[in-house]
């Protein structure tokens, strides 16, 4: 830098002995509160308003983001370290931070199912009916009974294997409803009502919906169901169906006609099958008995349930029967479809009969309004063996509207010649009628 005059005569001196600045210290009080300079105007505060001014407010302490815990809490203090319902039960929890714990509000989860009918009628009214009270509500509903001429159903169906209790409601479908639009909501647990549909109804095919409940594991395991998922799927079928009725309710009511495409039937296709699932959810969700449906089969895990915790299973499957039982109380045509289950003695032994519906016993019969028992009938010849002739029936074994007897009902004759079906007439208008 020579020859600039910037640094030129610049000499470096010694600051060792240079005292740094004094540091200024804050004036306290004799309770060690820092003491403000008096504001202005002090001349004429009082001593409680200078007092007031001239002590220093205390720090702001930062509070720490609520922590969401396993157990579903959201603590205001730091989270206790679990990773599973084990380490929860066994770790001690202060009295205090359990008291600062409020209540996590649950994710909501959203279906899986899209009804078609809802998206693709024309001037969906979603949300009618939201501002009627409950009597308004009651007046419109039973006035849109009344104009479809329909009769509640709210029935269910036992029977054996293959003795068409499906395919009865399947034939329940009028051609006049197929062509204005109506839907049959089949929830299928066990899997044969699409091959059904193809194989009988492929005129059908856009009206019948064939709906699997099942949801299916995303990480490898034992099994291949998520079971508290699966249960959770039915609830949202259901309540999208309750959705569609709104539609069309208030799509009937502007135009005078059913929209586009209209609910009439829903069935809940195998409630032994979906019995199981409430089961399995009631051992695995609410138990902790075991990680997946194989955990939870064994005696040992059955014997830990205990006699009240069998409400939870009932529970499972009253929210779903309750959902239904709405969708009756609006004009659908509700159906729940099981087998018989077998009766056996003490030795274990299988009882020869029809044995008993495979559902939750006693609450299931008191919330049906109606119940069909089917048997099959197997011609035998004078040797005792076989003919091939296999005649399926029905009888209405209860009905809570009405004190009349349908009689035995023929469904179907299967023999070598290629059979007949005849279905069940009184099931299209919901009347039960065998005339």
């Amino acid at each position: 830098m020579s020859g600039t005059g910037f640094l030129d005569g610049w000499k470096e001196e010694d600051t060792s002995d240079v005292a740094p600045p004094p540091v200024k210290k804050k004036k306290t009080n004799v309770w060690g509160e820092e003491i403000k300079p008096l504001p202005e105007g002090h001349d004429k505060m009082s001593l409680e308003e200078l007092d007031k001014q001239s002590v220093a407010p205390p720090p702001v302490k930062k509070q720490p983001a609520p922590t969401v815990l396993a157990q579903g809490f959201i603590s205001k203090e730091p989270p206790v370290k679990a990773t599973s319902q084990k380490d929860l039960k066994e770790t001690k929890i202060d009295k205090k931070f359990l008291m600062n714990a409020v209540p996590a509000v649950k994710p909501a989860i959203t279906s899986t199912f899209t009804p078609p009918s809802i998206a693709d009628a024309e001037d969906n009214l979603t949300g009618y009916g939201q501002h009627l009270t409950a009597v308004e509500k009651a007046r419109q509903a039973q006035s849109f009974m009344k104009e479809q001429k329909n009769h509640h159903v709210f029935c269910g169906i036992v029977a054996p294997p293959k003795a068409g209790k499906s395919s009865i409601v399947f034939d329940s479908l009028t051609d006049e409803e197929a062509k204005s639009g109506a839907e049959i909501w089949d929830i299928d647990f066990d899997g044969h009502a699409h091959a059904s549909i193809m194989k009988n109804y492929a005129n059908r095919k856009d009206n019948i919906l064939a709906i699997n409940p099942y949801v299916i594991y995303k990480e490898e395991g034992r099994v291949p169901y998520d079971f508290p998922k699966t249960h959770m799927n039915i609830v949202n079928i259901l309540q999208d169906a309750l959705k569609q009725v709104d539609a069309q309710e208030g799509y009937f009511n502007q135009h005078g006609k059913m929209p586009e495409r209209w609910l009439k039937t829903v069935m809940l296709d195998g409630a032994d099958s979906f019995l199981k699932i409430c089961e399995l959810n009631m051992k695995i969700a609410d138990l902790d008995l075991g990680a997946d449906a194989i955990a939870v089969s064994g005696k040992k895990a059955t014997t830990s349930v205990g006699r009240t915790n069998w409400y939870i299973r009932s529970n499972y499957f009253m929210a779903v029967l309750d959902l239904m039982k709405e969708l009756s109380r609006r004009g659908v045509h509700c159906y729940v479809i099981t087998h018989f289950k077998a009766d056996y003695d003490s030795n274990g032994n299988e009882i020869k009969g029809e044995g008993v519906p495979h559902w939750l016993p006693r609450k299931t019969e008191s919330a049906l309004t109606q119940i069909i028992y089917m048997t099959l009938d197997e011609e035998i010849d004078d040797t005792g063996r076989r003919t091939g002739v296999v005649t399926s029936t029905a009888i209405l074994k209860s009905n809570g509207v009405s004190l009349k007897s349908s009689g035995t009902v023929t469904i179907y004759r299967q023999d070598t010649e290629g059979g007949e079906w005849f279905g069940w007439q009184g099931l299209r208008d919901g009347s039960f009628s065998t005339e």
